[in-house]
């Protein structure tokens, strides 16, 4: 038997003693037996009042009934009874005992729920509005433990989960191990260092922003009451926190928003002015170029123009991408045949670069596919010269394929080839792993050209890809949707 079982027992013993002392006097002082029923109603509410135990009532009820059959009716001090009358008046006075008992458990049960209630409401109204102010996981840890220790008496841990960088806040009164905790926010196997905690996860859109420890001491139990008053503090602090986190996000954003227009107008700034200067030195190293006699001088001079041209593609590229990347630049996209592109872009290239070995490959039909001709002929001549660029001694071939409703264009080299980590990151703007040249004179420049192809291609709805081939070179894949085949009579039908 527990402290509070006998409590509730020997107190029962006290007060039906007490009535039936007090029923005995009336009894001699010549009182009717309406007053000793009423004294021992007192005396059943009573215990239901101290004790607040439905069993408590019903076993009060039923021994206040047996203490007035024994002592106040007739044979005395006898659970007999001569008149037959009194056993209805037993079982009316049992059940009006138990029945008036039980309302009165309930109804104090009642009132202590409403002013928990109000007690709970007042906290979490307390707590929310310290909310509106905390501005930072430490304070909201902190006063979170401060409310919950006063609403529960007992000692809590609050430890919260920054989503930026999982890092632990912890304001720790239990004497328990953070460690604990942070396996639990986990989902790691902790059970057996938590049997002596009520814990509480806190849970927002499916993520663990923390959780809520109470120290579990004997006789406590956590009632519905409190464990809404859990579930509403803890949404609230998912809330702030999930507000916090995308204030540090936004400003993280602004900051890069900043640094990246920073950035564009700082390479259009320098773009611009390098294509006035570069122009006028291309200028005068043509007019050098044509007026020299002497061969190896005409070879240098040639050099000197082969990079200046270079730097005025660099210059160009950059200009296009931060045209692609604010959305100024546009895809005019009609039906184009694909063989005069690809021929466009070998004159382009040989004219550019005499000494390339590049080899076309034409389709058997005359396919035409949706594409702007202008910004996917710069991608085919980006590709060509990235792989020239890279070797100048490679062997290039520029093929394309009806497969099935798709075009697919491939350029492949015979070049040095590629490393797996330079294949992760081929076609970022700026990577730091690209392919060196291998070419005394020509540089690989900074890895624009080839983020300008792959944005063109996206424009287009396409696919771009990269690949190791059979030759140690790489090959450059690009498929486009929805082409069309050129009959002998000069019509299209759906591929």
């Amino acid at each position: 038997m527990n402290t509070r079982r006998f409590r509730n027992v020997v107190s029962m013993i006290c007060i039906l003693a007490v009535a039936t002392g007090i029923g005995m006097i009336l009894k001699h002082q010549g009182y009717q037996d309406i007053s000793i029923i009423l004294v021992i109603f007192v005396a059943i509410q009573i215990i239901a009042w101290l004790n607040s135990s439905k069993i408590s009532a019903i076993v009060s009820s039923i021994l206040g009934t047996l203490l007035f059959n024994y002592f106040f009716t007739s044979p005395h001090f006898s659970l007999q009874f001569y008149d037959r009358s009194y056993f209805a008046t037993f079982v009316v006075m049992t059940s009006t005992a138990v029945l008036m008992s039980i309302l009165s458990i309930h109804e104090r049960t009642l009132r202590k729920n409403a002013q928990e209630n109000e007690r709970l409401n007042l906290s979490l109204f307390e707590y929310t509005q310290a909310l509106l102010k905390g501005h930072d996981l430490e304070s909201i840890a902190i006063q979170a433990q401060a409310s919950v220790e006063a609403v529960m008496g007992v000692s809590v841990d609050v430890v919260l989960k920054n989503q930026s960088d999982k890092r632990l806040i912890a304001s720790i009164h239990t004497g328990k191990d953070v460690a604990v905790y942070s396996a639990l926010l986990n989902e790691e196997d902790v059970t057996y260092p938590l049997h002596d905690i009520h814990y509480h996860m806190m849970k927002f859109t499916g993520q663990s922003y923390g959780v809520i420890a109470m120290q579990r001491v004997q006789g406590f139990s956590l009632t519905p009451a409190q464990v809404r008053y859990l579930q509403a503090m803890s949404g609230a602090m998912c809330l702030k926190i999930n507000e916090i986190f995308k204030h540090e996000m936004n400003d993280v954003l602004q900051v890069q928003m900043r640094h990246e227009k920073n950035r564009s107008l700082l390479l259009q700034s320098i773009s611009h002015d390098l294509r006035t200067p570069l122009a006028a030195i291309l200028g005068t190293s043509d007019m050098l170029y044509n007026t020299l006699r002497d061969h190896d001088h005409k070879i240098k001079v040639g050099q000197i123009m082969a990079e200046i041209q270079l730097l005025q593609r660099i210059a160009d590229n950059i200009l296009n991408l931060i045209k692609m990347q604010d959305g100024a630049m546009k895809a005019s996209v009609q039906l184009e045949p694909v063989d005069e592109l690809m021929e466009l872009a070998y004159q382009t290239i040989k004219s550019r670069h005499p000494l390339c070995r590049l080899e076309v490959q034409l389709p058997r039909e005359t396919v035409l596919v949706m594409v702007d001709s202008s910004l996917m002929l710069q991608v085919l001549i980006n590709l060509i010269e990235n792989a020239y660029e890279n070797d100048n001694q490679a062997w290039i071939k520029l093929s394309a394929k009806r497969v099935d409703d798709s075009l697919v264009i491939r350029v492949s080299d015979s070049g040095t080839g590629l490393s797996p980590t330079s294949l992760e990151h081929f076609f970022d703007p700026y990577p730091s792993d690209k392919p060196q040249s291998n070419s005394k004179h020509l540089k690989t420049g900074i890895g624009i050209g080839l983020a300008i192809c792959k944005m063109i291609v996206d424009m287009h709805q396409g696919l771009i890809t990269i690949e190791k081939n059979d030759t140690s070179g790489c090959t450059f894949a690009i498929k486009l949707k929805d082409a069309e085949v050129m009959d002998d009579y000069g019509s299209c039908t759906d591929c």
